[in-house]
């Protein structure tokens, strides 16, 4: 709806993209455990890694709650905020990846099936930063393309 009517208003195209995904986002709940660099990285990959938008989301979440008198006390937040900001250059999108559609190519795999892969390792990286290195990553493509 946002997107919609922004751009019925004639809002350009980065604030078209940038509030909508603000709007879709905001209701997201906060981890119980605020130090996990998993989530951390998750969250920020949901907002394209953009350090402006994680920023705004995080400052829109404590008004929101402030806004409702839901909370008081933002430190589980802060921490949370803490976290994300520490894990700004782990890997977080697929373009981060040690190896690249052309490499996954050579390896065999099949161009459409190249973004699958990405997007299913993804979780992977995020939850261990350090799997983000060529063998592995090789080994995972060897063996997923064994598996189709």
């Amino acid at each position: 709806m946002a997107r919609k009517i922004l751009s019925r208003l004639r809002f350009d195209a980065k604030m078209v993209r940038n509030v909508s995904s603000l709007v879709g986002e905001h209701m997201w709940n906060l981890p119980s455990k605020p130090q996990s660099q998993s989530v951390a990285r998750k969250f920020r990959a949901s907002l394209g890694n953009d350090p402006q938008m994680i920023e705004n989301l995080l400052d829109l979440r404590r008004a929101d709650w402030s806004g409702k008198g839901q909370m008081s006390d933002f430190s589980l937040l802060d921490r949370f905020a803490d976290t994300v900001r520490a894990v700004t250059n782990d890997p977080i999108m697929p373009n981060d990846l040690a190896i690249n559609g052309h490499v996954l190519l050579a390896a065999g795999v099949n161009g459409p099936s190249i973004r699958d892969f990405q997007t299913a390792v993804m979780p992977m990286i995020w939850a261990d930063p350090e799997l983000n290195n060529r063998d592995w990553l090789l080994k995972m493509a060897a063996k997923r393309k064994g598996n189709k």
